[in-house]
């Protein structure tokens, strides 16, 4: 083993390497392949390479982290194209270097939009299993879409309406979902000419899919609810504002033939609540056609 004086030494030796290291590249001092491969582009891939922490305050740390060395490597790098231009009049050299600055700040762009993101949701055996299809009346006639609207849900009709079939009527009862599947359930329902039914309820996103029906009708205890939208995590990148998408599912009603004025009310009630209009509504504005007994 290394006496205690001698490791001592070492790690003093280790610190004063790593300070002149920092403080070489911050005068831009080193030679410039180093500083661009090593110091600038190198060092960027290894702290994108760390793995996003499940702890956002870890990952707020490594961000603040991230942009104090992305200022020391660009500041390192840029002194370092100047030196070395000076030095040997080498333009190309030089712009290579803004290139490659260039390309650091982008990659810590992106990493840092990552972060903020945070770490995709776990992959469990629960939802690899793929839920059985759509259960069928007995006598084939009705298909019951029940639970979350989601892609699944989205998959399983078209699984049942690939089959032979004489499904004429899809019957509903679900608190929402997404709206983008509920928005591909609407088009192979409609595709296929399908009615659609309620018995209990058909809120939020379900409310698109009920729509899409070319017979609307709703049990006694039926219920349709709207509320606005809401994005359940909101990406960086997330271009498409919520009232452009509530304006997407407002002209596919008014296509279906309900009526504007009723239209315009749908989006007025907070996500956290819920508008059920009653039975008269429904029918004044022709988003059922009639009330099942």
């Amino acid at each position: 083993t290394m006496p205690r004086s001698a490791l001592k030494l070492h790690q003093r030796m280790q610190k004063q390497s790593l300070h002149d290291y920092v403080s070489r590249h911050w005068q831009g001092e080193h030679p410039i392949w180093f500083s661009l491969l090593i110091s600038l582009l190198g060092l960027r891939l290894i702290l994108g390479s760390i793995p996003l922490f499940t702890n956002n305050l870890a990952n707020y740390a490594w961000l603040l982290g991230s942009l104090a060395v992305l200022a020391w490597q660009v500041r390192g790098a840029y002194f370092c194209a100047k030196s070395h231009y000076d030095q040997s009049n080498d333009g190309l050299m030089q712009w290579a270097a803004y290139a490659a600055i260039i390309i650091t700040i982008t990659l810590t762009t992106l990493q840092a939009l990552d972060r903020i993101a945070g770490p995709a949701p776990k992959i469990t055996e629960d939802m690899l299993d793929r839920p059985p299809p759509p259960r069928l009346s007995e006598d084939g006639g009705m298909l019951f879409l029940t639970g979350d609207i989601s892609y699944d849900l989205s998959t399983g009709l078209q699984q049942r309406l690939a089959q032979p079939n004489k499904v004429h009527t899809v019957v509903l009862q679900s608190n929402g979902g997404m709206i983008y599947a509920a928005r591909a359930l609407a088009l192979n329902i409609g595709k296929h000419g399908l009615n659609t039914h309620v018995n209990d309820e058909c809120n939020s996103a379900c409310s698109i899919v009920f729509m899409a029906g070319r017979q609307r009708t709703l049990g006694p205890q039926g219920k349709i609810g709207f509320h606005q939208y809401q994005y359940e995590k909101l990406h960086p990148l997330q271009t498409k504002k919520l009232e452009q998408e509530q304006q997407v599912d407002r002209n596919f009603f008014i296509s279906r033939g309900i009526n504007s004025k009723f239209v315009q009310q749908i989006y007025q009630s907070e996500h956290q609540a819920i508008w059920q209009p009653s039975l008269e509504q429904l029918r004044a504005a022709n988003v059922i056609t009639h009330i099942h007994n």
